[in-house]
Order: structure tokens, then sequence, then C-alpha cells
């Protein structure tokens, strides 16, 4: 009986110890939950939108090519996520932390380091006015950025 009373005081310590770490990392998933991108405001896609519009919404283009007539920006941006989606995920990750004594965070943080939102991209072509004439708007694969919507061919005639 010694003997197993013994080996529950080595086996204290280390608990502790894994509890003290499992806390200091305790609302790590919850805090990039929550410090997710904001979800983008895809209404503003639209003709007639001042590119101004756009580029406070979206950020700036990655490229621009001038036309004679106008211009052809691409976007490329991360759609982000609403307000109730990243409470939501933050609450599941707090439910998470204290139903397994915080060795959630570990899968947890791993889990808001893969799901950060949607990579998307948008091909907006502009008038000379920098009105929107026409856009593109897709969902790209990492390899497929420049290919997977219209061909800038088909976005100058």
């Amino acid at each position: 009986m010694r003997q197993i009373h013994h080996s529950s005081r080595k086996m204290k310590p280390l608990l502790l110890i894994l509890l003290i770490l499992s806390v200091l990392g305790t609302g790590c998933a919850a805090g990039k939950a929550i410090r997710q991108k904001d979800k983008k405001d895809l209404s503003i896609l639209r003709p007639g939108a001042p590119r101004s519009i756009l580029i406070a919404e979206l950020g700036y283009p990655a490229v621009t090519h001038e036309k004679e007539n106008g211009q052809i920006d691409v976007y490329l941006f991360n759609r982000g996520y609403s307000q109730f989606t990243k409470w939501f995920r933050a609450t599941l990750h707090v439910a998470g932390d204290i139903f397994t004594l915080f060795i959630w965070e570990f899968l947890g943080m791993s889990i808001e380091d893969e799901y950060t939102g949607v990579r998307m991209k948008a091909i907006v072509v502009y008038d000379q006015d920098d009105k929107v004439k026409e856009y593109s708007l897709c969902r790209p694969l990492p390899s497929q950025v420049m290919d997977s919507c219209k061909s800038w061919d088909q976005l100058n005639q």
C-alpha cells in the first residue's frame, strides 16, 4: 500500500506542473478566435462603387494594371469571420479548456492557426472615373491565384 501512496506523491508534482503550463496557455485559442479578421463587406463590390471604398474595405490591391480607359485591380484578401462566429468559437475553446483541464489548448491553438478564413480574390475593372465597371470574385486555390477568375484578356476587352 505504501508503494502506491509513494508513487502518487511523485505524480502530484507532475500533475501540478502540467496544470500550471496549461493555465499559462489558457485563453490563447479563445483569444486567437476573437482576434481573427473581421468579415469583409462584399456588398461594396457593385457597379458604380468608387475605388476608394473598395480599398478601404479590402485593402490595397495586390496588382494594378493601367489601361487607356481605366484600370484593373486584383485584390487578395481573407474573407474573415462575423463577430458571432468569433465569439462562438472562443466559447467552444473555453468549454474545451474546462472539460479537458486545459489540454484542449494544444488542439485549439492548432485549429485557430489553420482556420483563419477563406482566402479570396477579386478582380475589379474601373472606368476612367475610378468607378467599378465590372468585377469577378472567387476563392482561389493557393497555386491558382491568378488563373481562377476571368483572364486578363477577358477583362481588357
